[in-house]
């Protein structure tokens, strides 16, 4: 653990061997109890303990466990020697401060970028959907679908949990590719597990008659409940800051649950007739043959 000393270097540290050295203490007294654990890892815990108040909900954590100042250029700097040292996780920690602006004041696109590129260069799923993101959007580089289908390509190969959704667009619109609704499909349908946008698009082709034709498939109420369900789920535990609205869409698609319920009642409505139709007859049958005379 880190001693006295080894916390007043830290509150002190301002050169990157500082650092390195407080990274080879916590690596090897990790060790202890995981064996897996990297110096890469050892950064990412270091940029934590120093990561901005608006990062914890707990805002007396660092000052209770290791008497540390919150320092936001300190986690900065720890968080990308992380990076360097092949720690794809410290891309989602640099975010906070360069794409969101947290604790620094003000937003760094371009230093995201190169982040998000150095997080591509080591086969990170996320850092090739963030990176298509930004030319997909056009809103601080200029719009560029064929670069955002690359991007988002091989995020979908890495892990298609990200990129499914807008992948799955490009190819429904004919966005820098040429038009697939084929391959649209297999993108929202791989990505569904996860991916909530995947999920809300796969609701409304199995609940539209006419999406459901384009798309070559059949209707399906059933599987376009579960997906509205999902998606409700995934909304209730999103901040309403972060998704405009939030109450009111779970309300519109609860709704559309229950009118897709009603519809599939209607429509089970004559079979259900059929079979109790069919039970009475039976029945009655039954009852007949047990009072046949004995001869």
């Amino acid at each position: 653990m880190l001693t006295n000393f080894d916390k007043i270097r830290l509150k002190l540290a301002v050169s990157k061997n500082d650092f390195i050295k407080a990274a080879e203490i916590i690596c090897d007294d990790s060790k202890t109890t995981k064996p897996y654990y990297k110096m890469s890892d050892a950064f990412i815990t270091l940029g934590n303990y120093f990561a901005s108040e608006n990062y914890y909900e707990n805002n007396d954590y660092l000052n209770k466990i290791l008497s540390l100042k919150p320092d936001s250029q300190k986690a900065i700097l720890c968080y990308h020697l992380a990076l360097q040292n092949a720690n794809p996780l410290a891309v989602r920690k640099l975010e906070r401060y360069y794409y969101y602006g947290n604790g620094v004041g003000e937003k760094n696109i371009p230093a995201m970028k190169a982040v998000y590129e150095l997080g591509a260069s080591l086969n990170d799923s996320y850092s090739e959907y963030k990176l298509g993101k930004l030319y997909y959007k056009g809103v601080y580089y200029e719009q560029d679908y064929e670069k955002a289908l690359k991007h988002f390509s091989r995020s979908f190969v890495l892990n298609p949990d990200y990129s499914s959704y807008y992948l799955g667009t490009m190819y429904e619109k004919g966005l820098g590719v040429q038009k697939n609704l084929e391959k649209a499909f297999e993108c929202y349908q791989t990505g569904a597990q996860v991916n909530a946008k995947s999920k809300l698009r796969l609701a409304q082709i199995y609940s539209t008659q006419k999406l459901a034709n384009a798309f070559g498939i059949d209707l399906n109420l059933t599987l376009a409940e579960k997906y509205y369900r999902e998606y409700c789920e995934f909304l209730k535990t999103k901040k309403e800051n972060k998704y405009e609205n939030k109450e009111e869409k779970i309300k519109q698609y609860s709704n559309i649950i229950k009118d897709m319920k009603k519809e599939r009642l209607e429509k089970l409505k004559p079979v259900i007739k059929e079979v109790k139709k069919q039970n009475k007859t039976e029945k009655q049958q039954s009852f007949d043959l047990n009072f046949i005379p004995e001869r």
